[in-house]
C-alpha cells in the first residue's frame, strides 16, 4: 500500500498543478493498480479489463506480541479509512456505502466501473 499511496500522492500533486493525469486500465487493474487507476484525472477503461479492490493486508503475519505493533496497526487502519474517504469522493460516492462495498473483495467489469464512478469512460 505504501508504494501505491506514494504514486497517488504524486498524481494528486500533478493534478493540483493543473496537469492531466490520464490513467488507462487494460487487462487487470487489481489491488494497488486499481487504487492508482481510480485516482487519475481522466480514467479510461478497456473493454476487456477487470478492476478489483480489496481490504489491505496490514501484515502477512500476526506478531507474537501484538502490543508492540498496536500503534502500527492503528496507523495503517486509519490510513486505509482516510484513503477510502478520498476514493469515495473521487468516485462521486457516499462514503459509508462506498466503504461497505470496497472494504471486502469487489470485482468490477468495465461497464460497472463507469457506473460506479471508478472510471470515466470506456475505451
Amino acid at each position: 500500500m505504501d508504494s501505491a499511496l506514494a504514486i497517488i500522492d504524486v498524481m494528486g500533486w500533478l493534478i493540483n498543478e493543473g496537469k492531466i493525469v490520464r490513467t488507462i486500465s487494460l487487462g487487470k487493474s487489481h489491488s494497488a493498480a486499481a487504487m492508482i487507476f481510480a485516482f487519475g484525472s481522466e480514467r479510461i477503461v478497456g473493454p476487456n479489463s477487470s478492476i478489483f479492490f480489496h481490504q489491505p493486508n496490514i501484515s502477512d503475519e500476526l506478531p507474537e506480541s501484538l502490543g508492540s505493533h498496536r500503534k502500527y496497526f492503528y496507523f495503517e487502519s486509519k490510513r486505509w479509512v482516510d484513503f477510502l474517504k478520498k476514493l469515495a469522493a473521487r468516485c462521486g460516492q457516499d462514503e459509508a456505502k462506498f466503504r461497505a462495498k470496497v472494504n471486502r473483495d469487489m470485482w468490477l467489469s468495465p461497464k460497472e466501473a463507469v457506473e460506479f464512478g471508478v472510471a470515466d469512460r470506456l475505451l
